[in-house]
């Protein structure tokens, strides 16, 4: 499955054109983003934002460091977890048979996104104190990586354009706001 968008540039456009709101999903495309989602997260180093230098302790990071850390102090994750571990998580999410998968366009342009009940993604050894009810992971066509992967312990809490979201899998137990 995560080979489908490495094998298909068709694929790939026809999901960006879904996220755009260009085309309708058809009942197989959530095969499609789950391959595309599988992919690992930006390895490029950039600079950490100014207010972040002091608990990241360092001045450069990639996103998988400086995602870790921050759900790592957030309390999304426990401190032991590593970022093989992470990204780990992050890539599995969308498999899981319990995602829901969908896709919208942000300001930086088209991506994907899994939702998943946290209890049915994250290990119990590696949650943090506050983790929320559900995991959520995005992965970025601009980049071809995962962006993030994090918890809410509501759907409201997200700042997301709900409107505009095109759904690629609900599963049964799950009620899009």
């Amino acid at each position: 499955m995560a080979a489908l968008p490495r094998l298909s540039p068709e694929g790939r456009e026809r999901l960006m054109r879904i996220a755009r709101g260009e085309a309708d999903p058809d009942p197989v495309d959530w095969l499609w983003a789950a391959g595309a989602m599988h992919a690992p997260f930006n390895r490029r180093e950039r600079v950490v934002p100014a207010e972040d230098r002091l608990w990241m302790g360092k001045d450069r990071a990639t996103s998988l460091e400086w995602h870790l850390r921050k759900r790592q102090r957030e309390g999304d994750l426990a401190p032991g977890v590593g970022p093989d571990d992470y990204e780990r998580l992050c890539r599995e999410v969308a498999l899981n048979p319990g995602a829901a998968l969908f896709a919208y366009t942000r300001v930086q342009g088209p991506v994907l996104a899994a939702l998943v009940p946290t209890e049915w993604a994250v290990p119990e050894e590696w949650r943090g104190p506050k983790i929320g009810r559900y995991w959520l992971v995005v992965y970025s066509f601009w980049s071809g990586t995962l962006v993030t992967g994090y918890s809410v312990q509501d759907l409201s809490d997200l700042n997301m354009p709900w409107r505009e979201v095109r759904w690629l899998r609900v599963p049964p137990h799950f009620s899009p706001p």
